[in-house]
């Protein structure tokens, strides 16, 4: 685990960091971890981890995937939970353009973001 790869002062809503791949990759899972030992509550809360697919509009969903589909085209696959967020990445989203952490509600403390793991599927 790192001390730190980022730190922010209190993100605010529509605040969002963003991973853009130089070629679209294959994704199998994701894990950010935020917070530090020196600062264990500069932490990511109310923050979602969001995708974009190359293909958006040629994508074959099933009901609860079209119902993670956001306005601008990502798609919300995971969120923030006690400073830590991890999860796989649907094969129907692949491949992926982009990982964005999205700041959906003002935070009171700054944020540290320590650990970042986006892992590609094998060839």
């Amino acid at each position: 685990m790192g001390e730190d790869f980022f730190w922010a002062i209190t993100p605010v809503a529509g605040d969002y960091i963003l991973f853009k791949f130089d070629k679209p990759a294959n994704l199998e899972r994701f894990l950010f971890h935020s917070g530090n030992p020196e600062h264990p509550g500069d932490i990511l809360v109310n923050t979602t981890v969001e995708v974009l697919p190359l293909r958006n509009k040629e994508l074959v969903l099933s009901k609860e995937t079209k119902e993670k589909r956001l306005e601008d085209g990502y798609f919300r696959i995971g969120k923030f939970e006690n400073g830590k967020a991890e999860g796989i990445v649907s094969p129907n989203l692949n491949p992926i353009t982009a990982v964005r952490l999205f700041i959906i509600q003002n935070s009171s403390v700054w944020a540290i973001i320590n650990e970042i793991h986006i892992k590609k599927l094998p060839n």
